[in-house]
């Protein structure tokens, strides 16, 4: 039969599901864009880390220039102005014809020592009794054409309190800046000064392709966005020299690739429309077919099978295991009532009692709620879940649907229990927690198929609060004086009502409609039939408390099942 089912299905294997989405997802190019993004993202680092440190050198470099000419201009100044006689008679002969002599023999050695010391731009000094002013120029750096500083400017920077501290400063004259050096004795200030203007405009602009602006200031700039600043100090000097440079100058060799990730990451995003039709047509749609079939089945269309083609592998697969399994129901339930037929010992009631039990096992909530749950599964990707799943309901089934036996080995029935609330453990998580307490010796008694499991799937169905943890406990013993099992479920759920409670204990449910609580009656009907008014089921419940039922089995211990090769895998 299943060799049947297979021939109606396509004959070539198509490829796996995964491999396709493998496929699809490298056609994206979504990570090829995010890759490239990165790798931008980590060469513009480097380029600003690398700028960063060339930049720190040069700078550090020019600062160390500058603090070398001021060093040598602060040596040049107390050589040539402190306890120099030419200086002294200069001073002292103020009005007569040797003070002119004095001065040029003064401007030229002021010239001289600008030549050979290469330090400072200008030297000056200004007397405090005449005003006047000895002041000589010459530009170790620049362009001829740059002039040095004006005598009016300077005349207004030497007699200014805030450069009269003896330390250098910087100072704006004319639109140049300047570094200043001002001293004092008793009879005049000298000092000395650089053209810091002119310093860098002799730098050549052709070594540098990101258009840096270099300067000077007494206090670093604040940081702005598409700027990176530089900057090293002038030792001993509170001022600082300053790279200014666009950002986009330096990461210019990397903004083509920035680029290119921009449109790869514009070309992905385009692609989700067609990734969402693929994965309808591929993935969705065939769990629609697949929960449609289920339905079917449920409904009473025993005959139904799934005939739609599918386009990946794990489908292909799943949708002939559900046609085979539907044609092993069919089959089966047609065995059990042929069987049935068969039994004309039986009496009427029995034999309804026995196909009662039947409809109980089939359960369209249990086999729904299941479905449900593998459909969940697989939509969410958790293929070893919903593989869990399904060879759990072929050995519910098998279990449920074996022949030759009317009773079952305790130890089968408690591996279906265990199983069962392993995979509720799957759709009501944290829900609940389970202590198995059972005495070893039960393992070899024989109880009605699924009788154990019903009362455990009662719980899960009707005492579970939600947000609440509900503990399950499974208790055996044997009780060796009267020879019987004694078998509990207790839980510590929602509990049950005094009235239904009532009727348990009575075992009278004459009261109910038709269709409620079938499974407990069918449980307790089960058992008298197969050991009469030996067996019975009690129960001690409160509501919003929990529940216990105890059973009551006589045992009829069995050390081998000799009479079932079948072993349930």
């Amino acid at each position: 039969m299943i060799m049947a089912d297979r021939s109606e299905q396509n004959t070539k294997k198509p490829i796996s599901l995964r491999r396709q989405v493998l496929i699809f997802l490298c056609l994206l190019l979504l990570p090829f864009s995010i890759l490239s993004s990165i790798l931008s993202i980590n060469t513009m680092q480097n380029l600003k880390q690398q700028y960063t440190r060339q930049t720190q050198a040069v700078l550090d470099s020019y600062a160390a220039q500058f603090a070398h000419r001021t060093e040598t201009a602060d040596y040049l100044l107390l050589n040539l102005f402190t306890n120099n006689d030419l200086v002294l008679r200069f001073e002292r002969n103020t009005g007569d014809w040797h003070h002119t002599l004095y001065r040029a023999n003064l401007d030229n050695a002021v010239r001289d020592a600008l030549v050979l010391s290469g330090s400072a731009d200008g030297l000056f000094l200004l007397l405090n009794s005449s005003d006047e002013l000895v002041h000589s120029g010459r530009l170790q750096h620049g362009p001829s054409s740059t002039q040095i500083m004006p005598e009016a400017s300077l005349r207004a920077l030497i007699k200014d309190p805030a450069y009269d501290d003896g330390k250098w400063h910087l100072a704006k004259a004319d639109e140049t800046v300047y570094l200043i050096h001002i001293l004092r004795d008793s009879s005049s200030r000298f000092g000395a000064y650089l053209n810091c203007d002119a310093f860098f405009s002799s730098l050549n602009p052709g070594d540098d392709p990101y258009g840096t602006i270099l300067s000077i200031a007494d206090q670093l700039p604040p940081e702005e966005s598409g700027r990176l600043l530089t900057s090293s100090r002038i030792a001993q000097i509170s001022a600082y020299i300053i790279s200014d440079v666009r950002t986009s100058s330096v990461y210019r060799n990397v903004l083509p690739w920035i680029s290119v990730s921009i449109l790869l990451f514009v070309f992905s995003v385009l692609m989700i429309p067609l990734f969402l039709l693929t994965y309808y047509r591929k993935i969705n749609r065939p769990l629609q077919i697949l929960q449609g079939a289920f339905h079917e089945l449920e409904g009473g269309n025993e005959d139904f099978r799934i005939t739609e083609q599918v386009s990946s592998e794990e489908f292909y697969d799943t949708n002939l295991s559900f046609n085979s399994m539907a044609s092993n129901l069919s089959a089966l339930q047609r065995q059990v009532l042929e069987e049935e037929q068969h039994r004309h010992e039986l009496a009427e009631h029995n034999l309804n009692l026995q196909l009662d039990n039947l409809q109980l096992q089939i359960r369209p909530h249990f086999l729904q709620n299941t479905m449900n749950l593998l459909f969940t599964l697989i939509h969410n990707g958790q293929s070893e879940n919903a593989e869990r799943l399904v060879l759990y309901l072929s050995k519910y089934f098998r279990y449920m649907f074996r022949h030759g036996h009317n009773l079952e080995l305790f130890s089968m029935e408690l591996e279906m229990v265990q199983e069962y609330l392993a995979i509720s453990e799957l759709h009501y998580q944290n829900a609940f927690t389970v202590s198995c307490q059972i005495d070893p010796i039960l393992s070899f008694m024989r109880i009605p198929p699924l009788l154990l499991h019903n009362f455990v799937e009662n719980i899960i169905q009707h005492a579970l609060i939600p947000g609440k943890t509900i503990h399950i406990i499974l208790y055996g013993e044997y009780d060796d004086e009267q020879n019987l099992a004694i078998l509990q479920v207790s839980d510590d759920g929602n509990g049950i009502s005094e009235e239904y409670a009532d009727m348990i204990n009575r075992n009278d449910f004459s009261s109910l409609p038709p269709g409620k609580h079938i499974g407990v009656r069918n449980s307790i009907n089960r058992l008298h039939y197969y050991y009469g008014d030996e067996a019975g089921v009690s129960v001690d419940s409160a509501e919003g408390e929990g529940t216990t039922f105890t059973i009551r089995i006589p045992c009829d211990l069995t050390e081998e099942d000799e009479e079932d090769p079948e072993v349930i895998e």
